[in-house]
């Protein structure tokens, strides 16, 4: 009996005393950001009204952070802070904190040869009808892809783009990928699209060129009275940039030449990027003499969100 009673009190007291162990916090995503830095780093801390200030993290000590600025300490109390982040002197310029390009993969159309990190992605739609999904499965595979009808013309589509890539340091990029896309329209009219191309992209994210080939088959097929399936077969390049000449401003500029009878054909686009750290809105103007006449162009515009 009394071996039975004690039994019982260890069970009551157990339940009954908070474990520090059972009950431990878990610590907030602000609290995983923080860490004292080296004197040759810089950090950028984000206070909860919007103040930002360019430092590091020396101490940290119960529930302060001591961050230093220009030789001033500062004791800063962690639930005030909104976020830490490790930058570079690059990401300062006048004084003020020039948030990383989030379009970097991309020209307009044409993907360039830098990479999403595992886990990242973006949503976008050109002309609001047709959009694109992409997403990094690892930091050197992103799958893309998307579709799109349009129902005033009775024509859609399905396209698929894989991109495969490696990163020599911050200045040099080399991807390759496929575009694979089939047409849905009126009397049979289903064109495909295979495309194979390589990339390179040359620069920092904020100022950069890349350079292109690629090759392409389609094949159309429409029913009828007569039944009709033509292939056509092309080699292309392509050679574009980025220069970002403001903090949330950037020109941009992708550029075909797409060869047709023994001659290639230029097609050139140009215009601006208006972005902040994870929406963008594109504006530009396609332009090509035998295909698009009157200057400046065509025009073209497209909507991002980045993830």
């Amino acid at each position: 009996m009394k071996k039975l009673c004690l039994t019982a009190f260890v069970v009551f007291m157990s339940i009954s005393i908070p474990s520090p162990v059972l009950y431990a916090r878990r610590p907030s995503r602000v609290e995983e950001q923080l860490r004292v830095a080296d004197t040759n780093e810089l950090q950028l801390l984000i206070s909860m009204d919007g103040e930002m200030l360019f430092g590091r993290i020396t101490k940290i000590v119960a529930d302060y952070v001591h961050f230093a600025t220009d030789g001033d300490t500062t004791i800063i109390f962690i639930p005030q802070i909104k976020e830490v982040r490790e930058v570079t002197s690059d990401n300062i310029k006048n004084g003020r904190y020039w948030f990383p390009n989030p379009n970097v993969t991309r020209l307009y159309l044409c993907p360039t040869a830098r990479l999403l990190e595992k886990g990242q992605g973006y949503v976008a739609a050109y002309y609001i009808l047709a959009p694109l999904a992409a997403y990094a499965v690892t930091d050197n595979f992103t799958i893309a892809g998307g579709a799109s009808f349009l129902t005033a013309v009775n024509f859609g589509g399905a396209y698929l783009l894989p991109k495969v890539g490696v990163a020599f340091g911050e200045y040099v990029s080399l991807s390759a990928g496929a575009v694979a896309a089939q047409g849905f329209g009126q009397e049979g009219f289903n064109p495909t699209l295979l495309l194979g191309y390589g990339v390179g992209t040359f620069g920092r994210p904020d100022v950069s060129i890349s350079v292109g080939a690629g090759y392409g088959v389609s094949r159309l097929y429409t029913q009828g009275p007569e039944e009709k399936t033509m292939f056509y077969s092309t080699p292309g390049f392509m050679l574009g940039g980025e220069l970002r000449v403001a903090r949330k401003i950037a020109l941009v500029t992708e550029n075909y030449f797409i060869r047709e009878w023994g001659n290639y054909r230029p097609v050139i686009s140009y215009g601006m990027r208006f972005f902040g750290e994870t929406f963008s809105l594109e504006g530009a103007f396609i332009y090509s003499k035998d295909l698009i006449t009157g200057f400046p162009g065509f025009p073209f515009g497209s909507i991002v969100y980045n993830f």
